[in-house]
């Protein structure tokens, strides 16, 4: 029976058409692991029959890799006597000197070979760009030569591998659900990415058929939800704009497709039935968590409601509260409302993105500015 190990994790998986793609269910070599610079133990020397390799790419700078190399270190001590290989690949590090020293300072707790690729190396050519690998960390699983799947090192259970390397009709199962779920996820993205594209160009009818073909797959309720609602917003269909609002979840999700609406509806020329701004208000001032921009949406919507006096009510409150917008932006947006023309939700966002990025920019350089004076 298939069990659906990967049913709720992160799967990775490149099923490009492309000359160059590496796509599950190919035939592998392992030339680009005997050309690679091995620091710890050696490159297997062929792909021994029936045995299962692990090639674990990792860097010294991934928080997440660093997480899952207990995990992966103790189905190497588990069942590399059982027919496991599992090789750490140092991939989109720049220095081998860097995964020398990781290496030797994990000591036992990293105890199966490691190879430093760096960015360029063979198996960057060999595997990654052709299975277009772009994050990490990210685990190829092979055997007898055949390129069976990626996935998240930490999804590599103890039960999947012990049927890996039972093989037979169980492992087979296996492997074909978690090709067909692998498929189905990088089908989603490229929809849901199809449906960014024609959101930014306003193309309503490019957004219609990426929601389509979203809902013909795996896509879970909330994003339909929130991918529907910023169609019919875009419509200006404000009966099924509501209708779709009053569906929405309480959750991060949820609570974003509120804001979305409102930021558009907050920028709409035409006018907008007051039951759907005071929805969008409710949800807002009732949600069971805050985001900053909360506020300032919140104090427009009373004033397009004509509630000038519980506008500027919010904006006071917006200014007593502990925000990531620099104070004198918050400022200077409410006292736009005692001038009677408040400065509008897109320019205020524009004001607070340069900002934000000057600080970011200003933190770095005083960072880096910092590690010199140290240095030196």
């Amino acid at each position: 029976m298939t069990r659906n190990f990967f049913r709720l994790g992160l799967l990775s998986c490149a099923l490009t058409t492309s000359g160059w793609a590496l796509a599950p269910g190919d035939s592998v070599t392992i030339d680009a692991l005997s050309q690679s610079d091995f620091v710890q133990g050696e490159a297997p020397k062929s792909w021994e029959k029936d045995e299962v390799y692990i090639l674990e790419c990792w860097a010294t700078w991934c928080g997440p890799c660093i997480a899952a190399i207990p995990h992966v270190d103790e189905l190497h001590d588990k069942y590399h006597e059982k027919g496991l290989t599992v090789v750490g690949m140092n991939v989109f590090e720049e220095g081998r000197e860097k995964a020398v020293k990781f290496v030797e300072k994990k000591g036992d707790g990293m105890s199966y070979p490691v190879a430093y690729v760096g960015r360029s190396g063979q198996f960057a050519k060999d595997w990654l760009k052709p299975a277009e690998v772009t994050s990490i960390p990210h685990a190829f699983v092979v055997k007898n030569g055949e390129y069976l799947f990626s996935a998240h090192p930490s999804q590599l259970t103890e039960e999947l591998v012990t049927i890996l390397l039972a093989g037979g009709e169980e492992a087979d199962a296996e492997i074909n659900e978690i090709r067909i779920q692998a498929k189905d996820k990088v089908e989603k993205n490229a929809a849901m990415m199809d449906f960014q594209f024609a959101r930014i160009a306003k193309d309503v009818p490019a957004m219609e058929a990426a929601y389509e073909k979203a809902s013909q797959l795996s896509t879970e309720a909330g994003t339909l939800a929130a991918m529907k609602i910023e169609i019919t917003t875009a419509q200006k269909d404000w009966a099924e704009t509501e209708k779709i609002l009053r569906s929405l979840d309480d959750d991060r999700k949820g609570l974003n497709s509120v804001r979305s609406v409102g930021l558009s509806l907050e920028a709409e020329e035409e006018e907008v039935p007051e039951s759907l701004l005071r929805g969008v208000l409710s949800r807002l001032e009732s949600a069971s968590s805050y985001h900053f921009m909360d506020a300032p949406l919140i104090a427009h919507l009373h004033w397009d409601l004509g509630e000038k006096d519980l506008a500027q009510t919010a904006c006071q409150e917006m200014l007593e509260k502990k925000s990531l917008i620099p104070s004198e932006l918050l400022a200077e947006f409410a006292a736009s409302f005692t001038t009677g023309t408040p400065q509008t939700m897109s320019e205020f966002r524009q004001k607070v993105t340069t900002a934000m990025k000057k600080r970011s920019e200003d933190a770095k350089a005083a960072k880096k500015k910092a590690a010199a004076e140290k240095k030196g």
